[in-house]
């Protein structure tokens, strides 16, 4: 505790002052020998929301439980906005406590002996007051240099605070989901946009360094000119050698300071395809740099997605195999490159914005899960679930107050009270609480909800008043414990910034607000932390992956 106590000091110093030079080299060399069976750990709250949101007093609880169902690892996924604000200033503005949450976490990681992986970057967060959105932020690291130096600022401190716990460090990865601008907004924008952006990049310069006759299958050969080349839309042939621009960019200005400052950092390699215009008129599926030389452990993540025909079809366990087992023959050079990590592994998905998405017939998941054991062994180093615990895309900030009323606008003498290493909210009678938002930026897909979701834990019996834009949508007696109400999900359909309000009509202490219409499910635990149907199988896995056998037997169903 007493290093914990040092580095929180330390920390304090790093984020008020400039950048200075950090050692790169006080890292131990980790073990990379054994195999990784991770679980991504966002708490009950969800990925998003998580730093605001875990419980400290919910943490030892949580790593129990993890490694009681044969896990060794914990992926933390560590936002940069958020942690840090002011994009606008010469230098960002790092959160103290963010910083410090993480400190305890990985103290708390140590304490029951599981291994970690930092996923760094992550690009969603609810902070207010925010300078910059995430687009632009992603946008600026393409373009501007600027920003490359904050983003090395940003990873500099985070170094900082895994220094204590280094020996448990077994992987630090950059995701391709979290700067994929060049992919999902460059095309897309006007032409002259696209023609200032692909100048800022440095397209041009590049294209015009290619070789001729690579150039001829996009028509580019004969008509090249540097003033006048743009980012290229998806539609135009030319994009095959924009993909390829944007993959050695993404290596130079994100990845590269990352493995300067992480000597084992490497990336979440995008594992589909492109479909390109040829001159023909055909298309031509065409991959991303799948990084096959990269010594440390890459990330990858499969679903059963991968290699389907995606019309909503349900795929046999055994079919689901076979595309897994050509997955894993792709990203690995037909095994021979295996130092990867299948860090989500999501064996089910319900994402809402894929319906059509195939999925495992329900009851074969667990064969599935059984027989990917000698594929993982064979073809991997490790694998991750994104979802442990199913989780809500709860579309309020701060909503366990652990940062005080900050995102909140309060009348009537609301207040923190602190019961042990938890803060709640007390709201006294007449006394209300809001928080102003954009809900199509903050649930996953909210015109397709058919209601929205209100729960909130009680110190004691009570009463609520719920509003928007002070419009009552509704009026309940709560009790002592959790407590959840439907409401209608018209007033969150609106395309505007609105105001979700919570009066009390009696005194009140509660905490854990929780605003939502969507529950992403692995099928491992619910979002009330009870066992879903595929954890006993999720268990063996883990169990097999320990041993040495090449097939393990072969089981159908749970226990």
């Amino acid at each position: 505790m007493n290093k914990l106590i040092g580095l929180l000091l330390t920390f304090s110093l790093v984020a008020c002052s400039p950048d200075e030079p950090t050692d790169t080299n006080d890292h131990n060399t980790v073990n990379t020998n054994t195999f990784i069976k991770a679980a991504h750990y966002f708490g009950d709250t969800w990925p998003i929301t998580f730093w605001q949101e875990f419980e400290l007093d919910k943490v030892d609880a949580d790593l129990t439980q993890i490694k009681n169902d044969g896990f060794n690892t914990v992926i933390l996924v560590v936002p940069w906005r958020g942690f840090e604000s002011g994009f606008d200033q010469p230098n960002t503005i790092s959160d103290p406590k963010m910083y410090q949450r993480l400190a305890l976490l990985l103290q708390s990681l140590q304490n029951h002996d599981l291994s970690y992986m930092l996923r760094l970057g992550y690009t969603h967060d609810y902070s207010p007051a925010q300078s910059i959105e995430r687009v632009a932020l992603c946008a600026n690291l393409y373009e501007n240099t600027t920003q490359a130096q904050k983003w090395q600022s940003y990873l500099k401190k985070i170094h900082t605070v895994t220094q204590q716990s280094d020996a448990h460090l077994v992987g630090v990865f950059i995701s391709w989901e979290d700067f994929w601008c060049s992919h999902n907004v460059f095309p897309y924008l006007t032409a002259e946009q696209r023609k200032l952006l692909g100048r800022n990049m440095g397209y041009p310069k590049w294209l015009m360094n290619q070789d001729p006759a690579l150039l001829t299958k996009t028509g580019e050969a004969t008509t090249l000119n540097e003033s006048d080349i743009t980012v290229p839309t998806k539609d135009d042939p030319a994009y095959l050698h924009y993909l390829q621009f944007v993959d050695e960019k993404f290596n130079n200005a994100i990845l590269s300071p990352v493995k300067q400052i992480f000597p084992q950092a490497s990336i979440e390699i995008r594992v589909d395809k492109a479909q390109i215009k040829q001159l023909s008129g055909k298309y031509e599926w065409v991959g991303h740099d799948l990084h096959l030389d990269d010594p440390n452990h890459r990330g990858t993540y499969w679903a059963p997605f991968w290699g389907a025909v995606n019309k909503g079809e349900k795929l046999t366990a055994k079919q689901a195999l076979f595309n897994f087992e050509r997955f894993l023959k792709t990203v690995t050079n037909q095994g021979a490159s295996t130092n990867h990590v299948i860090e989500q592994f999501n064996f089910f998905d319900n994402t809402p914005q894929f319906p059509n998405n195939a999925n495992i017939i329900e009851n074969e998941i667990d064969t599935f899960l059984i027989k990917s054991v000698p594929l993982l062994k064979k073809y991997s180093a490790g694998y991750g679930v994104w979802a442990y615990r199913d989780y809500t895309d709860n579309a309020l900030y701060n909503a366990s107050f652990e940062f005080g009323l900050k995102g909140w606008d309060s009348a009537g003498h609301a207040s923190i009270i602190r019961v042990n290493r938890d803060q709640q909210l007390n709201l006294p009678y007449n006394s209300h609480i809001s928080q102003s938002f954009n809900p199509h930026g903050r649930f996953m897909l909210v015109n397709s909800y058919p209601q929205i979701n209100f729960c909130l834990a009680s110190a004691s019996k009570g009463e609520i008043g719920l509003s928007v834009n002070d419009i009552l949508l509704a009026t309940h007696t709560i009790v002592e414990g959790k407590n959840c109400f439907p409401l209608p999900s018209k007033p969150f359909q609106e395309d505007a910034i609105l105001s979700f309000k919570l009066e009390a009509k009696s005194d009140l202490i509660i905490d854990e607000l929780n605003l939502s219409g969507f529950t992403q499910s692995l099928g491992l635990y619910d979002e009330l932390n009870q066992p879903g149907p595929h954890i006993h199988s999720i268990r063996k896995v883990n169990t097999l992956l320990d041993d040495l056998i090449s097939e393990p037997p072969i089981e159908q169903g749970t226990e």
